[in-house]
């Protein structure tokens, strides 16, 4: 009976006790200084936190969450890096609000653990 109980209360710390100390992934970027055009065609650096392990792909796109509006993005492969380069996103429209709207980039992992992180920011601030 002890020997059960024992089981019961210690094999569920068991199986969460791996992902205890494991980071989310996420993710930041700034809208750099100079962004003063609409529709800047140069996106900005989008920095990379806690990458799961065996990822090799990442899709990235950015959303208007005040008008339905998606301003592109694109793929990538993904070797390691702890940021996407300002300009790297190909097919990407930059924001252009008649007034502040607030923007979110998602990027998905894709290879080793799947993985989504999200990250919004006011344009202009």
């Amino acid at each position: 009976m002890k020997h059960a109980l024992l089981h019961a209360v210690l094999f569920p710390l068991f199986l969460i006790a791996p992902f205890a100390h494991a980071e989310e992934f996420r993710i930041e970027f700034d809208w750099p200084e100079d962004m003063a055009v609409c529709f800047a065609k140069q996106s900005p650096e989008i920095r990379l936190f806690n990458v799961p392990e065996g990822t090799k792909k990442l899709t990235v796109t950015m959303i208007d969450e005040d008008n339905p509006y998606r301003h592109g993005g694109g793929k990538m492969k993904y070797s390691g890096e702890s940021a996407i380069p300002a300009g790297t996103l190909k097919n990407w429209e930059g924001p252009c609000p008649p007034s502040p709207h607030t923007y979110t980039f998602i990027v998905k992992t894709k290879g080793g653990n799947k993985a989504k992180a999200r990250y919004s920011q006011k344009y202009p601030k």
